[in-house]
């Protein structure tokens, strides 16, 4: 490989043992090449690459591998070769490392340049088209869902209407009310299954009440993908009166429609895909309709919080010295005093 790269057998002989430790493969830079793992082959072939001074580097994803004291010094490294003016080329995903160390930034696809430019603006419209991919995905994904289950219990909800219908997992209840279109607004007011923490998100739910009934309730879940319930809440919890009809009114045909909308100003999750649970039912508990982990939306973010909730939040600073580092308060959210 040195060789392929213009060193001498000296040169490479003299260096070798630098370039071994640096990808981390004392212990099996005698075994033959064809045993190593793809992270340790790509290790060893960007060490023996920065090893060589190269005028132009090509990087293909390397900051990938290995563990986090070898991605580090990647970093450092590549930074070194920055700052004495070699030539990077950069082919990866990790968009971090794009708007890091790139001049400039080119977006392929298929072989196609989608974009070129500064990597800010190539990044935000490469993030733009993914959302609005994913977004498409997710609103075929949730209407499929939506059809296929009512289709499915609309026979049978004539036949149970005082029992559950049993339909499985994802949707059940006797179908007197009726729950025909689910939506997810943004912020923007637009249909959208991808939203940011900041965003503000009202959930409409449009029914039909196909039979009379004493009492109504409307209830709202959201949930982690692996079933752990990060909010819920009803119209009974609240002690909100959902409009009936006068039943007794001859003149009422059914079905009987109505929509109900229930506004969170911040959504506040973390960056994840998340499941919307809706429900009518009646105030004792017996399911109209409840569809479950049938609508799926998902959360992007910017900043790489733990947990599941991002709250409201900014940071203080009180010091009894004089400061040189006026960049600590434009990178914090709150007050430098």
């Amino acid at each position: 490989g040195g060789i392929m790269y213009g060193l001498s057998k000296r040169e490479i002989e003299s260096r070798v043992d630098e370039i071994v430790a640096y990808a981390e493969l004392q212990k099996f830079i005698d075994d033959p090449v064809r045993t190593y793992s793809s992270g340790m082959y790509m290790r060893l072939g960007f060490s023996l690459a920065v090893h060589t001074e190269p005028d132009i580097l090509l990087v293909d994803e390397v900051l990938a591998v290995g563990d986090a004291a070898f991605v580090h010094r990647c970093r450092e490294t590549v930074s070194e070769l920055k700052r004495k003016g070699t030539t990077l080329l950069l082919v990866t995903h990790d968009l971090d490392s794009v708007e890091r160390w790139c001049d400039e930034a080119v977006w392929l696809t298929g072989g196609v340049v989608r974009e070129r430019g500064t990597p800010r603006r190539v990044i935000d419209s490469y993030l733009a088209a993914v959302t609005d991919k994913e977004g498409k995905a997710l609103d075929s994904e949730n209407s499929l869902s939506v059809e296929s289950e009512t289709s499915s219990g609309a026979e049978e909800a004539s036949e149970h209407s005082d029992k559950g219908s049993g339909e499985g997992d994802k949707r059940w209840g006797n179908r007197k009310v009726e729950i025909v279109d689910v939506k997810m607004i943004n912020s923007s007011g637009d249909t959208s299954w991808i939203f940011s923490e900041e965003d503000s998100v009202e959930i409409v739910l449009k029914y039909q009440i196909h039979k009379a009934v004493s009492s109504l309730v409307f209830g709202i879940g959201l949930l982690r993908g692996d079933g752990l319930v990060v909010h819920g809440n009803n119209t009974e919890i609240e002690k909100v009166d959902v409009p009936l009809p006068d039943f007794e009114d001859s003149s009422a045909e059914f079905p009987l429609e109505g929509v109900v909308k229930y506004k969170l100003d911040r959504i506040g999750l973390l960056e994840g895909t998340y499941y919307l649970d809706v429900a009518s039912h009646s105030e004792t508990g017996a399911p109209f309709d409840y569809h479950h982990m049938t609508h799926k939306f998902s959360i992007r973010s910017k900043l790489k919080l733990q947990g599941l909730f991002s709250p409201k939040r900014s940071w203080e600073f009180e010091v009894a010295y004089d400061t040189q580092t006026p960049s600590l308060e434009r990178k914090s959210s709150g007050v430098l005093k």
